[in-house]
């Protein structure tokens, strides 16, 4: 759009017009919904990397939809027979055994040395541990031997699979929501020096809480791998059965994972871009945009006079 700025003056030869045309800006389009860009840009990823994405959605339909395979009654009741002779009193009795003796040794050493006495007393915590892990072991080879009438893809071994993972999970969950909170805390009492507008605190911490979640479920994902390879052996598969298994289970551990972040990152993006939206062109990080008074002087910042006691000046 243009407007017209006419001048009319008359000049020697009869008054001609001069007109003066003053572009005016154009409107600028739209802000595109933040959703639908984001909902292009996963699907864009998903076209140029196809391989990540089918391995994505592998995990994910194994981790809605894989059970195990049905257990036969006759492995079921070898499974049973075979766990039905472990002595889990004889394991409680011996890790009681175990307790008390760590703490009459702790009782009796001092900070720096340890009389006849207290090498007694550590002596016997020795036998005790000793004793303890012989039983346990047992009892281990018991249980792998029980588990491995039913197999690792069966629905016990994909249940304690499951186990492991949700279990973990919920340890690194809860990580990110207590170093979430600390922030939360320690983020107020430094912007309250700051002086900083709420929407840009607000905006800080959703960024920090997704770095946080980044974190606890990147420990999530390599603690679960870490400890999977134990759980898999204890099932005494063949080497293709373990490595198949450890393969489907680590890829639907990554999927679940990729899944919860990239939705966390979705959040934050549009809660943020929500909050900066409502709050107007106005809006900056840091400070806040405010602008602090200082009084000048009435000799004047570089002793130019002035009038009165002074004037209050922005910077």
């Amino acid at each position: 759009m243009e407007r017209r700025n006419v001048n009319r003056s008359t000049s020697g030869d009869g008054g001609a017009d001069n007109i003066h045309r003053v572009a005016q800006p154009q409107a600028g389009p739209e802000v595109t919904d933040i959703s639908l860009v984001m909902l292009n840009a996963g699907v864009n990823f998903a076209k140029r990397n196809k391989k990540l994405t089918g391995t994505w959605l592998l995990g994910l339909f194994l981790l809605c939809f894989a059970t195990g395979l049905a257990v036969a009654p006759e492995q079921e009741e070898k499974y049973s027979q075979i766990v039905s002779k472990i002595d889990h009193d004889k394991t409680l009795r011996a890790e009681r055994q175990l307790y008390i003796a760590e703490e009459e040794y702790y009782r009796s050493k001092g900070w720096f040395s340890c009389d006849a006495y207290c090498m007694e007393k550590y002596n016997r915590m020795l036998e005790a541990e000793s004793t303890y892990k012989k039983i346990k072991a047992v009892n281990e080879a018991q249980l792998s031997k029980a588990k491995a009438e039913v197999g690792v893809f069966s629905e016990y071994g994909v249940q304690e699979a499951r186990d492991l993972f949700w279990g973990i999970f919920a340890k690194g969950k809860g990580f990110s929501q207590r170093s979430s909170w600390y922030d939360l805390i320690f983020m107020g009492i430094d912007s309250m020096g700051r002086d900083e507008q709420l929407l840009s605190f607000i905006i800080r911490w959703i960024f920090q809480l997704a770095m946080n979640f980044t974190i606890g479920m990147t420990g999530t994902l390599i603690a679960f791998v870490w400890y999977l390879w134990s759980m898999v052996t204890t099932y005494q598969p063949n080497v293709f059965v373990a490595t198949a298994f450890f393969a489907l289970a680590t890829i639907t551990a990554t999927s679940l994972i990729v899944t919860f972040l990239v939705g966390l990152y979705f959040s934050a993006a549009g809660s943020a871009f929500v909050i900066v939206k409502a709050a107007g062109p106005n809006f900056r990080l840091g400070d806040g945009g405010r602008r602090r008074t200082r009084y000048i002087p009435a000799g004047g910042r570089y002793g130019r006079p002035m009038g009165g006691y002074g004037r209050p000046h922005q910077y």
